[in-house]
């Protein structure tokens, strides 16, 4: 059996999975397609559907034997059964799903998401179904360790699913199918609509400090002796990295519950969106990206071989792989409003030159070099280094930026167009008043 630790990292991952399944699972039940009505079989007939509903299952058992695990002090039946199920089930078909209506979309989208269906479907939704939902089991199957059955078991399990969901076909309707009544309807139910996605930002922004505190607080029960030396944890840029990520989604938590309450976007939005744009996303993504790049070239100039003593495996992943993906994700279905320029790079510039001034002066004082290639390195060809991390971290900032655009372009060119003509009906009001 694993560490206590362990299985507490695992249960929270399957509680945040289980929160995503249901809220998905919720809004999608909220949705009256006229498909839906006029076709046998109602929801049931689509796999989107019931893939959600069999990734609810399969994190619902994985959370019950979580903790039976944990009560008992050894894996149980349900662990098997969750075993069973991701493998023959929940990872196949989830994956299925997400790469067959990409594929599909690229190709020809009308073929399987008519543009019509946004009206329907918000892109939001669509992304919780369609993406999320691969990321979620991806990352399942990444870090949970899952037993295979026997071929004849799993592949028996998923071939039977698969021939009785192809038997099973609905009777169509005699009329075809109006997308005008279609988007009557939704703007019904979508009433509520800002209140809706602002909960599910909330419900993210509580997983995301759920899990950047879990990090911290295993990351400061470690006392390597690299810890006494001048400067602490501090000294190092993963450890401000995970403050940094705790800071971000607290804050990002606060303004969603005020923007529930007052109704629209606070000042804390705003602080949220500069944060993420000029620090929390460029960061994190560099950690990342700069441990496992030397991390490949060469282990021991970035984490010895001894460090696996200190750090277990999983603490490592929390550190340098799952905050990537928690910031990435973020950014994907959080539309954030980047700043200028001027404003956003010179954050995250400014903040590049302290850090580098701060491991510089820790060196000077006590002869350590926070990373052991630093110290190998020349003069001159450190600088060197200090410049190149420098563009590389505005690199992120402009991909973060860039990704923001590509994603969410459209949204800001209506808004943009929305200010323009606000702007332009209150100029000739004030021309009509002189």
């Amino acid at each position: 059996m694993a560490s206590s630790s362990s299985f507490g990292i695992l249960l929270i991952s399957h509680i945040c999975g289980t929160m995503l399944f249901t809220y998905t699972l919720y809004q999608h039940l909220q949705i009256k397609a006229p498909v839906n009505r006029r076709y046998y079989g109602g929801k049931f007939k689509f796999l989107t559907f019931l893939n959600v509903l069999i990734q609810l299952v399969y994190f619902t058992t994985a959370i019950i034997g979580d903790v039976v695990t944990l009560i008992k002090g050894r894996d149980g039946w349900l662990t098997k059964l969750r075993d069973i199920v991701f493998a023959s089930l929940a990872f196949p078909i989830c994956m299925f799903v997400s790469a067959t209506f990409w594929g599909i979309y690229l190709m020809d989208r009308d073929l399987i998401f008519p543009k019509g269906m946004e009206e329907i479907i918000p892109p939001w939704l669509n992304h919780l179904l369609h993406t999320w939902c691969a990321v979620a089991i991806i990352m399942e199957g990444a870090f949970v360790k899952h037993r295979y059955p026997r071929n004849h078991v799993g592949l028996g399990l998923l071939l039977s699913f698969c021939l009785a969901y192809l038997l099973t076909r609905g009777e169509p309707h005699e009329q075809e199918l109006k997308l005008s009544r279609a988007k009557n309807l939704y703007e019904l139910v979508n009433n509520n609509n800002n209140n809706n996605n602002t909960t599910i930002l909330l419900l993210s922004h509580i997983c995301g400090t759920v899990l950047f505190a879990y990090t911290l607080y295993h990351h400061l029960q470690i006392k390597a002796p690299n810890h006494r030396v001048y400067g602490g944890k501090f000294k190092f840029l993963t450890f401000l990295n995970v403050l940094l990520q705790l800071v971000y989604f607290t804050i990002a938590i606060i303004g969603d519950v005020l923007t529930l309450i007052k109704g629209k976007d606070s000042w804390l939005i705003k602080l949220r969106d500069i944060l993420f744009a000029s620090l929390a996303f460029p960061i994190c993504v560099f950690v990342t990206a700069t441990f496992w790049g030397i991390y490949l070239v060469d282990r021991d100039l970035i984490f010895p071989k001894g460090m696996d003593k200190l750090i277990p495996p999983w603490l490592n992943h929390l550190l340098h792989t799952w905050c990537a993906v928690a910031i990435i994700m973020e950014g994907a279905f959080v539309k954030h409003r980047y700043p200028r320029n001027h404003v956003g790079l010179g954050l995250l510039l400014s903040f590049c030159l302290a850090y580098l001034l701060w491991i510089t002066w820790v060196a000077h004082v006590s002869g350590y070099w926070v990373y052991p290639f630093l110290r190998v390195m020349s003069f001159s060809a450190r600088i060197a280094f200090f410049v190149f991390a420098g563009f590389v971290m505005a690199f992120f900032y402009f991909l973060g930026k860039w990704k923001t655009r590509f994603i969410f372009g459209g949204e800001e060119q209506k808004e943009n167009l929305e200010r323009k003509n606000s702007k332009s009906g209150a100029k000739r009001k004030a021309m009509k008043a002189e």
